[in-house]
């Protein structure tokens, strides 16, 4: 049985989309956990939207010649 990986979430997008949350929620007080762990399922939920990044970040570190070439320029 295949288990889909989730997307690795930085804490500094989670911290921004649980401000998002909490914001939208009239910045209630207490339970900020609450809005943490509800940023950090929606954003290991969601489809990467990062236009093509993560293919070209793979392609960079298959071919470490190349970036030597634009580093030097």
């Amino acid at each position: 049985m295949s288990r889909k990986k989730s997307p690795v979430v930085g804490n500094d997008a989670i911290a921004r989309k649980a401000y998002e949350l909490w914001e939208a929620r009239g910045y209630p007080h207490g339970d900020p956990e609450h809005d943490w762990y509800e940023a950090e399922r929606h954003l290991r939920c969601q489809k990467p939207s990062n236009g093509g990044k993560a293919a070209k970040l793979r392609a960079a570190r298959k071919s470490p010649a190349k970036n030597a070439n634009k580093k030097s320029k």
